[in-house]
């Protein structure tokens, strides 16, 4: 279930949570040889959010999404004059002081912000709360005037559209709604906002379900700067066991040019677009109840789809699954991240949930992710409750693809040149003449800085071989050597060093009745 502070006019209540394992029902296989992300703490993002020193004013959230409002959502697509729109849910308003203690504390179930830029600057940064957003910290003034938390968030067609949920008392969505919101010169309008109560296509509850949508959504049109543009939008949701609390990724698409229509709303259903709601298929098991799903433009999953989230909706961690496209299959997931701030999920502990991707204000070759913070049983500093940031590093992109090469020799002119090792395709390989020495290099067109090689052997592959860059293809220099080649997949990192061309340098062969044969030689600058 979705955890929260609290529900809005009501005393703290116990909760209880069932944390899950994180393993997939169906798993798509996942080989030794994908490369694991790495990541690290996006403190700059982090302390935009730290209020700690502020008076009478907003404080804390959770449930952090944040959309363009020029639509164009693609990653480190923010520019200096962009604007952001930030939605929030359980909001913390009052005075703090500078260790960050709250006093004068009020709460609101959703608030708002706008970010002008693409950097974490404290001045361009707009909160915006109360009725209408007039501003009143007043307890249960909510900026749509109703209990909800919100969901996700898009814009386009000069309004911002918000997904909203009333809860139960199991702290259970109800239904969706769809709040309305005019962008006028640039900025949301909140006081002209309208409201569409119960989308029936965006909800639905059984005996043995709960389908809730919009809680994460990917814009896959050209006007949003899609790699991949197929002119639909696809809105992500989760299917919740309500015995045993498992949720599973859902999702489905309408076209951008029907939208906020959803009469045509398809659902996935495992192989084909179904218009009934629970026909929805899990593409991912145990994800959190707010997430997010995008497309990777750079480094080794280039093409592909990542799916970042929660384990198990309440805990340390930090997971993103990589996908064939924006359906899947996924890949097992992998833990990128373990929060610091978890403690547990008892009476007074602090805990962390509902990760996701910010892709408009990350940098090139990074996802910008957040995660909130809370203490179960209420939060009274800001350092208990407000959203933490990290950067996931996607890793640059392949500087070999589809680029000039030449070979010392191929035992097969017709099918296994040197450019089939640079062309992308992992079926296709150059393959030497049978003696030793052998080389093959890429021209990458102009100098670059290279650090690292990723070499993928057919069975044929050098036992002893140099790496070796140079800037005229006739002086070279090696930045790495190995005499115990093992084959399957070298992925080797050095110095960074600049050159244009980049070479193996093959001394001997691990089969003397073999050449040397590569089905991928990739270069990348990180």
């Amino acid at each position: 279930m979705k955890k929260r502070m609290k529900a809005m006019l009501t005393a703290v209540v116990g909760v209880t949570t069932v944390l899950s394992s994180g393993l997939l029902d169906n798993p798509a296989p996942a080989s030794a040889a994908d490369p694991v992300l790495t990541s690290s703490t996006a403190d700059n993002w982090t302390n935009l959010f730290n209020r700690a020193g502020y008076s009478n004013t907003w404080l804390n959230a959770d449930g952090i999404y944040s959309t363009p409002l020029n639509e164009v959502d693609s990653i480190g697509s923010a520019g200096s004059s962009s604007k952001t729109f930030f939605i929030f849910s359980d909001t913390i308003l009052g005075s703090a002081n500078a260790a960050g203690t709250i006093s004068n504390l009020a709460y609101q179930n959703h608030s708002s912000a706008v970010l002008t830029g693409n950097t974490p600057t404290v001045s361009n940064m707009s909160f915006k709360y109360g009725d209408k957003a007039n501003l009143n910290t007043s307890q249960g003034n909510n900026l749509f005037g109703y209990t909800a938390w919100m969901q996700e968030a898009i814009a386009l067609g000069g309004n911002v559209y918000v997904f909203g949920i009333p809860f139960d008392g199991d702290w259970k969505p109800k239904q969706v709604d769809l709040i309305t919101i005019p962008v006028v010169n640039g900025e949301p309008n909140y006081a002209g906002f309208t409201k569409t109560s119960a989308v029936s296509k965006l909800y639905f509850k059984n005996t043995t379900y709960l389908y809730d949508y919009g809680v994460g959504i990917m814009n896959n049109s050209a006007q949003a700067g899609a790699p991949n543009p197929d002119g639909y939008i696809y809105l992500y949701g989760y299917r919740d066991a309500l015995i045993g609390g498992q949720k599973d990724l859902i999702v489905s698409r309408v076209l951008r040019s029907e939208f906020p229509n959803f009469n045509n709303l398809k659902y996935w259903n495992g192989s084909s677009w179904s218009s009934t709601i629970t026909d929805s298929a899990a593409l991912l098991s145990n994800v959190s109840t707010e997430l997010s799903v995008t497309p990777v433009t750079s480094g080794p999953y280039s093409g592909k789809y990542i799916a970042v989230y929660t384990n198990g909706v309440q805990s340390a961690d930090m997971m993103y699954a990589i996908g064939d496209s924006l359906t899947g299959p996924f890949a097992q997931p992998v833990k990128f991240y373990t929060a610091p701030e978890f403690e547990g999920v008892g009476s007074g502990q602090r805990y962390t949930y509902n990760a996701k991707a910010h892709p408009h204000l990350s940098s090139p070759g990074q996802l910008l992710i957040s995660y909130n913070v809370n203490r179960m049983g209420g939060a009274n500093n800001t350092n208990d409750y407000r959203p933490r940031f990290v950067n996931l590093n996607l890793g640059s992109s392949n500087l070999a693809l589809n680029k000039s090469a030449t070979a010392s020799s191929t035992d097969d002119a017709s099918s296994r040149t040197a450019v089939k090792a640079f062309d992308g395709n992992s079926g296709t390989r150059w393959s030497s003449a049978y003696s030793d020495p052998q080389w093959i290099y890429v021209d990458l067109g102009s100098s670059q800085t290279i650090s690292r090689v990723r070499l993928s052997w057919e069975a044929a592959y050098g036992k002893s071989y140099q790496i070796q860059v140079s800037n005229n293809a006739s002086d070279w220099t090696t930045v790495y050597s190995t005499t115990t080649g093992d084959g399957a997949i070298d992925d080797i990192t050095f110095n960074a060093v600049s050159g244009r061309y980049v070479r193996m340098y093959g001394t001997q062969r691990v089969n003397a009745g073999w050449g040397y044969s590569l089905w991928d030689f990739e270069v990348y600058n990180n």
